[in-house]
């Protein structure tokens, strides 16, 4: 059996290499059409409530036990006041993303 790069192992499990051209259709080069700013905020939500979850509940958990502080309503408050700002920020960011993505098609 040769051993290195000559071995049959090498050569049954290498995928060819594909020489030509691919078959694009314009179909598949078209740019998808935006959704509506509903859709858009739905997603930023769905976001901004993870990110309460993820950043809020747990880092000031992990804050509040490394601490030895007790938790109170204030915590809840600061949970939705992350979730609510995340998500306006994201919206806001978004939206101005998207407002510049259809002037540089609109360029082209």
């Amino acid at each position: 059996m040769p051993k290195g790069w000559d071995r049959l192992s090498i050569e049954a499990n290498t995928k060819p290499l594909r020489s030509g051209r691919r078959n694009v259709s314009q179909a598949e080069l078209l740019v998808p059409a935006f959704g509506s700013k509903v859709v858009l905020f739905l997603a930023c939500l769905a976001c901004g409530v993870m990110l309460s979850l993820l950043w809020g509940w747990f880092g000031l958990t992990f804050a509040l036990l490394l601490l030895g502080l007790h938790g109170g309503a204030w915590t809840w408050w600061a949970i939705l006041a992350i979730g609510v700002v995340s998500t306006l920020l994201l919206f806001a960011y978004a939206s101005w993303e998207r407002e510049h993505d259809s002037e540089w098609l609109e360029r082209w």
